[in-house]
């Protein structure tokens, strides 16, 4: 699989777009422009993987001293359940070896009309490597758990990657469980 760095005047740029677009609920998503000039940060990275011309997917993460915070992984629907999504993952653990993965995912046991997603979802990264945190995010969008390679978790670390993305204008609070 071969990474590229997303940019606007990249060719199959439209495919990376609808993805970015179709991947995520409105109220978790940054527009396109926000997440390419998020990007241009030196550790914030927005990457693309193809297999010849095929997208596989894409990561946008921001990157610590001693974690990595995932904010996007998607995979377009025509390739899911193929290996791609352990792939990108795989990637990413083997390229920040030295680094905590951390993400959020929604949780399980809302009765949540999406609790078979929600179920699939946290056993995808389980069998990748992350566990639960004793730890929740909440925000305006909804309430988070947070995901981890790593056995100690950066309380701050955390909440400071998350506030890069955000320019400070997010707010959000961690809830112990």
């Amino acid at each position: 699989m071969r990474c590229k760095d997303i940019k606007k005047e990249m060719p199959h740029y439209d495919a990376v777009r609808e993805l970015q677009m179709t991947a995520f609920p409105p109220e978790e998503s940054f527009s396109m422009e926000e997440i390419l000039r998020l990007s241009e940060s030196d550790h914030i990275e927005y990457k693309s993987f193809w297999k010849g011309e095929q997208l596989c997917g894409i990561l946008f993460y921001n990157v610590g001293e001693t974690m990595l915070y995932l904010f996007y992984l998607a995979v377009p629907a025509k390739v899911r359940s193929k290996g791609c999504g352990t792939q990108l993952i795989q990637w990413l653990i083997k390229m920040y070896s030295d680094k905590t993965v951390v993400g959020n995912i929604e949780p399980i046991g809302f009765n949540a009309e999406n609790e078979d997603q929600r179920i699939r979802r946290f056993a995808f990264y389980e069998q990748n490597g992350f566990h639960k945190e004793s730890f929740r995010l909440i925000d305006d969008s909804g309430i988070y758990d947070i995901i981890s390679t790593g056995s100690v978790f950066d309380e701050k670390e955390y909440m400071r990657l998350i506030d890069e993305l955000e320019f400070g204008f997010y707010n959000p609070s961690l809830q112990s469980l």
